[in-house]
């Protein structure tokens, strides 16, 4: 069975900015990263037919605006409409699609001798994606909380499927889920711009050691734990 760590969390949260991390201190430890995403093939399927460029499906601006060919419609509510018709089909189809490629990369690793093979993925948001990991590899999940609104923008708002795993949030986490907590920098918009600059630019350096010292320690149960179920 693959190793596998999913991260989970809403809009905003850091899924993305902690695989980031996730990745370069497992690298640093020596382990090989195989890293997926479940709404890349969603993404791809629509940027191809709507004709847009596939880097605005990666962003929260590019996804905010409407698509260059569908009137008045974001490429946010495109993503919703167009992953909901699969899913309803299928609930697993993107996992399905994702194991073959994560197997396919991990193949490839063994034929090169990579060994100590991880698999990160880095947006789990279903119920039915949370079953289907936990029956199909060595897994830990790691859920993100997010305790502010990213932005006003009303098409921004957290979607119901971003919401499927909210009570990993509250209840008493098993020993495969686990709750990690990020300190994030927030403006004051009271401060001067430069002085706004050096405080922000001191928080970060401050936020960035201590989301590295939780993540590193993370790691440590993690990975402890995938040598222990070899």
């Amino acid at each position: 069975m693959l190793n596998v760590i999913a991260f989970s969390g809403k809009i905003g949260s850091g899924k993305s900015t902690t695989c980031d991390m996730v990745t370069r201190l497992l690298q640093e430890r020596g382990y090989t990263v195989i890293r997926i995403a479940y709404a890349k093939p969603l993404k791809d399927i629509v940027a191809y037919v709507t004709n847009d460029k596939r880097d605005l499906f990666y962003t929260q601006e590019g996804k905010a605006a409407n698509s260059g060919t569908v009137n008045s419609v974001t490429r946010r509510k495109l993503l919703n409409s167009v992953g909901n018709a699969f899913t309803d089909i299928d609930p697993t189809i993107f996992c399905q699609y994702s194991d073959i490629a994560m197997k396919c990369e991990a193949m490839k690793c063994e034929a090169k001798g990579k060994k100590n093979v991880i698999v990160l993925i880095e947006d789990l948001r279903r119920f039915k994606e949370l079953t289907y990991i936990a029956k199909n590899y060595n897994y830990h999940i790691v859920r993100i909380p997010r305790s502010f609104n990213p932005c006003d923008d009303p098409e921004i708002k957290d979607s119901p499927q971003e919401c499927e795993l909210d009570y990993l949030d509250t209840i008493r986490l098993s020993c495969t889920i686990h709750r990690l907590e990020l300190y994030r920098t927030v403006p004051n918009k009271d401060l001067t711009s430069e002085t706004q600059r050096w405080i922000d630019e001191e928080n970060c350096i401050k936020n960035r050691e201590y989301n590295i010292r939780n993540i590193n320690k993370l790691l440590d149960t993690i990975t402890r734990r995938f040598e222990t179920n070899k």
